[in-house]
């Protein structure tokens, strides 16, 4: 079995089309959403911590 790599992140697959099954599902973009609420939130929080006191 031939072994491609990753057209959007370059990782070793071996679908034939050349996308990994991470990108496939959109792993990576959800991950990387996820962190950005993440952070938006823990602002929030400090900021409304912050006009309380």
């Amino acid at each position: 079995m031939k072994t491609y790599k990753c057209k959007q992140c370059g990782n070793a697959t071996r679908q034939e089309d050349a996308i990994c099954v991470v990108c496939r599902i959109g792993l990576t973009a959800m991950h990387a959403e996820l962190v950005d609420l993440i952070k938006k939130d823990k602002k929030r929080k400090y900021d409304l911590l912050r006009h309380e006191a």
